[in-house]
């Protein structure tokens, strides 16, 4: 008897996993680390001015390309001769900008000397359906 009841019980267990998914599954899932972004998968052309603007053809999810601009200055500082993401302003004191995906730029020190340095904007950049954003 004592039997039969521990094996009801182990199939209604059983049964209660399939039909009532697991929240705690749910919840580590949707709590899963956010991708870091990959604009250069579905971006062409990508090139920096002189001025700190990022140009592309970016695809569309309807397949088509766009072409986009995104200005570097409103997301890249420089921090005492390196280029820093969080930050602004950077063309105020950096000269030799340019790149593709990575910026790249001499930066003025605290002590008045440049420093060469180089960011990559692949982590900080998306492509929303054809338009550079920051990630």
């Amino acid at each position: 008897m004592m039997k039969r009841t521990f094996l009801a019980i182990g199939m209604l267990l059983l049964l209660a996993l399939f039909l009532f998914p697991s929240s705690r599954t749910d919840a580590a899932s949707s709590q899963a680390a956010r991708p870091l972004s990959n604009f250069t998968a579905t971006c062409t052309g990508i090139h920096i001015t002189g001025s700190g603007i990022m140009t592309a053809s970016c695809k569309k999810r309807n397949g088509q390309w766009n072409a986009t601009a995104l200005d570097l200055n409103t997301g890249v500082g420089n921090n005492n001769g390196t280029l820093v993401r969080g930050d602004t302003d950077f063309k105020a004191t950096c000269r030799n900008i340019g790149g593709t995906s990575i910026l790249s730029a001499s930066c003025k020190r605290r002590n008045g000397t440049y420093n060469r340095t180089a960011l990559d904007m692949n982590p900080y950049i998306n492509n929303s359906n054809g338009s550079l954003t920051w990630g």
